[in-house]
């Protein structure tokens, strides 16, 4: 008797859309390969009980945990008098499983606690029918929900003094309406039940977004936190070294103050959670790979800028549609925002492991797919489009 786990999109079950999980081998951790929208169901099934033929249905069939959630316990019911099959999308008022910030049993659909990368373990009841029952460990799975976090830095003019001998930075007028634009059209959240909405853990702006929400001290609860981050302030002039994210802070006394400065040595991304990130700023992937590797911990690719660059509102919206209503990948979807919005000459750099190049964010309605997490003996690349 095994409960088997399956993920599929239109209502069939086969094999080639079980749910699984990228095994733990050699350096390899065990990961996810899929990222859960809110609207994605997991269905459950049981093969290989029940002589009756009688159509039978099994309440509290299944038990579900999560590292951080349960019990949950989900109904089944056979799919014709004999058949030895039992699935919870048969049981009255179908009983799918669902991802989500708290566990609950609900009339429609059960939701079961996921915060980040964790196990569900599935018991089976037994016996199944009648008597008295205890469960059983049947099979588990390691699953992610799909969330995104963004950070931005506007007011330049009133927060950061700039650097002697060089003019200040000026004023970001659209750098909120950058991030908060990426975040909005990733998954579409304003149509409701919409099987692509992500989750939204944080959205930052001016002195709430801080370089230590960044950094590999205090990233953990802020950008390595969610699958997909992106931020949206200055960085560095062309003739400045080291390449930085350059973070305003509060004034004191009145008086601006040196800003915080994130340079490539001060990160980790990956380490936790972080799939993919964006930098929308000058410069900051102006290095060479054994140079930017040095912010890899994980992380499957970062999409930034080798060249100066312009900030437009729309351009996140642009760049989130590209990839969640055309399919296509992370990488070539910020190639094409650059081509569209940026002036000629601007180069638009992604960097990354060579493994996740094809990484992209849409799965035909269904969880995303996610590549292996890439380890510190993996290849590294960059992949640069000019605008033209």
């Amino acid at each position: 008797m095994i409960v088997e786990v399956e993920m599929f999109i239109l209502g069939y079950y086969d094999d080639r859309d079980k749910l699984r999980d990228w095994p733990t081998a050699g350096s390899d951790p065990r990961s996810p390969k899929y990222l859960f929208h809110k609207e994605n169901p997991i269905y459950v099934q049981v093969r290989g009980l029940g002589q009756n033929l009688t159509q039978e249905t099994s309440p509290n069939a299944v038990r579900v945990t999560s590292e951080s959630g349960g019990p949950l316990y989900l109904d089944l019911k056979e799919t014709s008098g004999g058949s030895q099959t039992f699935r919870n999308s048969w049981a009255p008022n179908g009983e799918l499983l669902y991802l989500a910030d708290g566990t609950s049993e609900g009339y429609y659909k059960d939701t079961i606690k996921v915060q980040d990368e964790e196990v569900l373990n599935f018991e089976l009841r037994c016996p199944l029918i009648g008597a008295i029952a205890s469960y059983e460990d049947s099979n588990d799975v390691m699953v992610d929900r799909a969330e995104v976090g963004v950070e931005w830095q506007c007011d330049y003019d009133r927060y950061d003094p700039g650097d002697p001998g060089e003019p200040p930075f000026g004023t970001l007028d659209c750098a909120d309406d950058y991030a908060l634009g990426f975040m909005q059209n990733l998954g579409w959240p304003e149509v409701p039940l919409n099987p692509y909405s992500w989750w939204d853990v944080f959205a930052n702006g001016d002195l709430a977004s801080q370089e230590a929400h960044w950094d590999s001290a205090g990233d953990s609860c802020y950008a390595d936190n969610v699958d997909f981050a992106a931020w949206c302030g200055h960085g560095t002039r062309a003739h400045q070294l080291p390449r930085i994210l350059r973070f305003f802070v509060d004034l004191i006394g009145g008086e601006k103050q040196p800003p915080d400065k994130l340079a490539w040595s001060e990160i980790q991304w990956g380490d936790e959670d972080l799939d993919w990130v964006v930098l929308n700023t000058c410069r900051f992937l102006d290095g060479t790979d054994v140079e930017l590797k040095q912010m890899a911990s994980g992380v499957h690719l970062i999409c930034g800028y080798q060249t100066d660059m312009t900030v437009y509102a729309a351009a996140g919206e642009y760049f989130a549609d590209l990839m969640d209503t055309t399919g296509d990948s992370v990488r070539v979807a910020w190639h094409q925002q650059c081509q569209h919005y940026q002036p000629r000459g601007n180069t638009a750099r992604v960097f990354g492991a060579s493994q996740c190049v094809m990484d992209g964010v849409r799965a035909g309605g269904g969880p995303i797919f996610v590549s292996r997490d890439p380890t510190s003996s993996s290849s590294y690349s960059h992949w640069d489009r000019t605008a033209e």
